[in-house]
């Protein structure tokens, strides 16, 4: 599950530069450790990148991915 997200998340974050960098960018971003480094590097790129009105969906999906994140946790330490 935590691979097809961080999947999407990487696809989210190279569609926000020209076809030269994305290679280097995805490379970066699969070198951070934790699925919560991840976010926190698409969040900044995106809030970077992407014009004011996209940002409130954005931040209603980062809430939801931190919400899902934290439950996860739990059920595997309990």
């Amino acid at each position: 599950m935590w691979a097809a997200a961080e999947k999407y998340l990487n696809d989210i974050v190279v569609s926000c530069f020209k076809n030269d960098d994305r290679e280097a960018i995805s490379i970066g971003f699969f070198k951070l450790e934790g699925f919560r480094a991840k976010l926190d590097f698409a969040d900044g790129v995106v809030a970077c990148k992407i014009a004011d009105e996209h940002l409130e969906g954005w931040a209603e999906l980062e809430k939801w991915s931190r919400k899902t994140e934290q439950r996860y946790k739990w059920k595997v330490l309990v």
